[in-house]
């Protein structure tokens, strides 16, 4: 049962307390004052109802419940008004609660007469000291306990049974156990056969023999057992796929070999006469370290110039004979754009005969001399203005056997006249050397005297050349000594191996340079289970330091790149085995 939420004023609040203040008094509802227009104001705060259109006395109630009143108004007279709100007064006239709600709860005519039973729950306060007034029409709802108003229920409310307020008429009880005719008793057992739908629910089968599974046994008779064996022949097309295959354990001619890459160590050691063309292209080289004559030397610079052959035409080139050059095929020879005097374009009744001069000085284009100097060598000396800067010179065997053998010198002659020596061609030998490092815009030339060796490599020293032979060497596998802390030296290897013969830690690299890149092999002994801790400058992927693998023999490779001195970025490949 519901009712309307009215709110108890703070007048009629303090009307239930006691003059001792322990308890509540006891006080009778005699009055109800109505209203037409809804209450604006705070309700609690009221002391009357604003806007009370009348107040009746004709009023009645009880109480229903622990909680709740039944008030029944009864208005009789002529008067016309919509009630909105109404207001409950005691015998002494103080408001002791209120409703009101913006929509009219009933609107009375001046013909009609208005009775209204109304329900208020009073959700804060018991019921056990009000009373009502002496007025006996107060028809209160039924309930097991009270005479009162019912409600007959609908045909659905009976089917449904969850009202407990509504009464059943002898109509709907009967149409209620016709409804349980057609039910058996809650005790009524039924034959298996029937059960004609449904599934079976699981715990109500019993457990049954395999016989009584009609056509089990039979059906496992033509089955196997679950641990059996089969033939080869016995597995359809088994035998012939297997015809097919190579035992597990096979060889293969070479010829069966049509695609892939062998693998290196696969292939033998083979003779050079296995090898189609090379000893015929081997016999077109020279030997490492040969001694060549003069004329054989070519070191071309493009199409017209060279040392001793010009460009690639054999029929143009140089010889030092007879003590002096020789310029082979060469047509007119030039300098800087002027003819060079020879003896066939040089009349030797006007001019001076270049190789028996018969007067001092210079015979000069605008930046070449050639001069007779009071000593015996002829030199051809080259110019800029006045001051000489460098030049060649020739000279008989006699004349500088004690220093040059009678061979091919050239030199450069400084500004205040002195000779520095570069270097000579050897006619015994027929190679050239040289008396000092040449220098080319103020840098040394490489030569076989100053290319750097592995050492020089991996400790990043030296300014000379770097083979091949240099590289390699330099990449070869170090040894890491075993130690408590094992010491890896950048500057000594880029790559190491070391076998583990007890627990170590791999301390920070030195000589670490930024960029240099290698690998730790790092084996276990034959007892294996050693471990490795790692020094900080070590890092790994999401800092997590990785673990060795720890079988007898198992090896691991660590791959490492160095970023900064003392941040080394590794990451450890496990177990390495085929």
């Amino acid at each position: 049962m519901t009712g309307f939420t009215i709110t108890i004023t703070d007048a009629g609040r303090a009307a239930l307390i006691n003059a001792q203040n322990n308890g509540s008094a006891a006080f009778i509802l005699s009055q109800i004052g109505v209203a037409s227009q809804a209450v604006t104001t705070p309700l609690a705060a009221l002391t009357a109802l604003p806007n009370e259109t009348k107040r009746l006395a004709t009023m009645a109630g009880d109480v229903v419940a622990d909680d709740t009143l039944h008030v029944t108004i009864r208005d009789e007279t002529t008067d016309a008004y919509a009630l909105r709100a109404f207001g409950i007064y005691t015998d002494t006239g103080v408001l002791f609660a209120v409703y009101s709600q913006a929509d009219p709860i009933i609107e009375k005519s001046a013909a009609a007469m208005l009775l209204l039973a109304v329900d208020a729950r009073l959700l804060t306060l018991d019921t056990d000291q009000i009373e009502f007034g002496p007025v006996g029409f107060t028809l209160p709802p039924a309930t097991e306990t009270l005479a009162g108003i019912s409600e007959v229920a609908t045909d659905a409310e009976a089917d449904a049974g969850t009202d407990n307020w509504r009464y059943i008429t002898p109509r709907l009880l009967k149409r209620a156990l016709s409804a349980l005719s057609g039910f058996a008793a809650i005790g009524y057992k039924h034959d298996a056969a029937d059960v004609e739908t449904g599934t079976f629910h699981v715990s109500r089968i019993p457990e049954l023999a395999m016989s009584k599974i009609t056509g089990l046994v039979a059906a496992l008779g033509a089955k196997a057992d679950a641990v059996h064996s089969h033939g080869v022949a016995a597995i359809a097309g088994l035998s012939d796929a297997l015809a097919g295959k190579a035992a597990s354990v096979h060889q293969h001619a070479a010829d069966d070999i049509v695609s892939g890459v062998l693998a290196v160590a696969r292939i033998p050691s083979l003779a050079m006469d296995k090898i189609t063309g090379l000893a015929a292209a081997l016999a077109t080289k020279a030997t490492l370290g040969v001694n060549n004559v003069f004329r054989d030397v070519i070191a071309g610079r493009d199409a017209l110039t060279g040392v001793y052959y010009f460009g690639t035409d054999a029929g143009r080139w140089l010889a030092y004979s007879n003590n002096r050059f020789e310029l082979v095929g060469l047509g007119g020879l030039t300098v800087n754009g002027y003819p060079v005097f020879t003896t066939q374009n040089f009349d030797p009744n006007s001019k001076a005969n270049i190789y028996a001069p018969t007067f001092g000085g210079l015979i000069t284009t605008p930046n070449v001399a050639i001069r007779a100097d009071a000593s015996t060598w002829r030199s051809l000396k080259f110019f800029s203005g006045d001051a000489e800067r460098h030049g060649f010179m020739m000279d008989t065997q006699a004349e500088n056997a004690a220093s040059a053998g009678g061979n091919l010198l050239y030199y450069l002659v400084r500004n205040d006249g002195v000779t520095v020596n570069m270097w000579q061609g050897e006619r015994a030998s027929g190679r050239m050397r040289y008396f000092a490092t040449p220098h080319v815009n103020g840098a040394d030339v490489f030569h076989g005297g100053n290319i750097i060796n592995a050492a020089q490599y991996r400790a990043n020293t030296g300014t000379g050349a770097i083979t091949p032979a240099t590289v390699w060497s330099a990449a070869e596998i170090q040894t890491i000594t075993q130690d408590a802390i094992l010491t890896v030296n950048l500057g000594t290897g880029l790559n190491f191996t070391t076998v583990m013969t007890g627990n170590r830690t791999l301390g920070a690299p030195s000589n670490a340079k930024p960029g240099q890149s290698g690998v730790i092999q790092i084996w276990q002994d034959g007892t294996g289970g050693r471990t490795l801790t790692f020094d900080s400058a070590w890092k790994f992927a999401n800092g997590l330091v990785p673990q060795l693998s720890t079988a007898a023999n198992a090896r691991d490779v660590l791959v490492f790149t160095v970023i900064a001195s003392g941040d080394v970025v590794a990451s450890l490949m496990k177990d390495v085995r085929r």
